[in-house]
């Protein structure tokens, strides 16, 4: 029968993880090609190198948290070293034993960044993503959306703070 003791990945040498190779497609379209491949490194329960054919190398912990499985980013192979992403993927697993997951606090901040933000700022990238890379807009009209915002809105509504109105 089968063992249910679970597999422990064997802990790889920095050498024996930089000779590792993406999998190979046995079929389908892309047969015979390399394939996106995820690897343990052990070490540390979870951590895996995941491999890009096109040569993007990263480190991914995945793991279990209130009862759901997650992957944690531990960076590009380019720049955090095997020794280096194993004390990371610990530190992880002690964050998340005192109730932080990282992910979480990303978030958190992303959104507190968003919400610092003034009405001039917020205006200004809305022009920049949305009126500007319109294929209609002509130079003439991006003037004008430009020069009505800073005569008629920037000078009541320009330092309003987004995040200061909608909580109050």
């Amino acid at each position: 029968g089968a063992s249910s003791t679970p597999k422990i990945a064997k802990t790889l040498t920095e050498r024996e993880v930089r000779a590792l190779k993406c999998n190979v497609s046995t079929s389908g379209e892309y047969e015979g090609q390399p394939i996106h491949t995820r690897k343990p490194v052990g070490g540390v329960k979870g951590l895996y190198i995941s491999m890009w054919p096109d040569g993007r190398r990263s480190w991914i912990l995945r793991t279990t948290h209130n009862g759901k499985r997650v992957n944690f980013g531990l960076g590009s192979c380019d720049t955090v070293s095997l020794s280096v992403a194993r004390k990371e993927a610990r530190k992880v697993y002690e964050e998340l034993l005192d109730g932080v997951d990282r992910r979480e606090v990303r978030k958190a901040e992303r959104i507190a960044r968003k919400r610092d933000r003034t009405f001039e700022q917020v205006a200004e990238e809305y022009l920049q993503t949305s009126v500007f890379t319109r294929v209609n807009a002509n130079e003439k009209n991006k003037r004008q959306w430009a020069q009505t915002l800073r005569d008629y809105e920037y000078a009541q509504l320009g330092s309003w703070s987004l995040g200061a109105k909608a909580t109050e």
